[in-house]
């Protein structure tokens, strides 16, 4: 990648990190040196950690996807192949991402608290190296014999004038979950999509991912399992200590402190094959 971006680009510089303090002193020196587009290589998670130190910097963000899952670039139509992204990166194609709020860090392509954030709190991170997709799918249904770590909680959605009970819950910012084609939401359409998932038994979980792999739609209507909507801010309380995860990172929270995620459109500049669609 290197040599490629030695022939293509007129300026740049490659920083290799080991910390978060170290990546966080090379974004600022980056700012500094006049740099105006921070390429980020790595998986979801680096991602995420990378893009909320540099956000409010005024970068236009690059991504060369090197992880497991690498939704956001799959989402934004970014290839997996290092020098193919290159080029990506190099055609200058802007592409402007909606950006999620929550608990004072950002997320670009989902969020859950409950069941789904347990699988990501409780994964070996060696097994998510070797296994990859598989590591998920297999600690996934390991949890499912652990539901009773999984609290109840109230969500309101103030833009419907709904509040309702669940356990589990995924906000979505990509069409794609894991893989699998489960939202219609897009990354710079102003709404996010939710998925809460009112019982807590396997019977139910089991019975809620079948529906939602026959039909996208399953829980629009009075389903007894599953409830969707798409949104522009929630707020979920509980008495509880929940799991949460934003764009695949667990994020430690303490027993019933409150969660607000909201919407920022169109906030982040990303480089991608294609330009926003007005």
């Amino acid at each position: 990648m290197e040599n490629y971006f030695s022939e293509h680009a007129s300026s740049f510089k490659i920083l290799p990190f080991t910390s978060k303090e170290h990546s966080l002193k090379a974004i600022n020196e980056a700012k500094e040196g006049g740099y105006d587009t921070l390429v980020m290589g790595g998986g979801d998670g680096t991602i995420h950690n990378l893009f909320n130190q540099a956000f409010d910097k005024g970068f236009t963000f690059g991504i060369i996807p090197l992880g497991t899952v690498n939704a956001l670039a799959r989402s934004l139509g970014i290839p997996s192949d290092p020098i193919k992204a290159c080029r990506v990166i190099l055609g200058g194609n802007v592409r402007r991402v909606d950006v999620g709020r929550a608990v004072g860090r950002l997320f670009t392509c989902f969020a859950s608290v409950g069941f789904d954030a347990s699988v990501v709190h409780t994964i070996n991170p060696r097994a998510k190296v070797l296994m990859e997709r598989i590591a998920f799918g297999y600690q996934g249904v390991k949890r499912l014999f652990s539901l009773k770590e999984i609290a109840p909680f109230e969500v309101e959605i103030p833009k419907l004038g709904k509040k309702l009970k669940g356990y589990s819950i995924i906000i979505s910012n990509i069409p794609n979950y894991a893989g699998f084609h489960f939202f219609s939401e897009k990354p710079d359409d102003g709404k996010m999509e939710i998925l809460l998932f009112k019982r807590n038994t396997i019977p139910d979980y089991l019975l809620s991912a079948g529906k939602m792999f026959v039909n996208r739609n399953a829980g629009l209507e009075k389903d007894k399992c599953l409830f969707r909507a798409t949104m522009t801010e929630l707020i979920i309380r509980s008495a509880h200590q929940l799991f949460l995860q934003l764009d695949g990172e667990p994020i430690s929270l303490s027993p019933g402190q409150e969660l607000q995620f909201a919407i920022s459109p169109r906030a982040a500049r990303f480089l991608s094959p294609e330009t926003n669609k007005e």
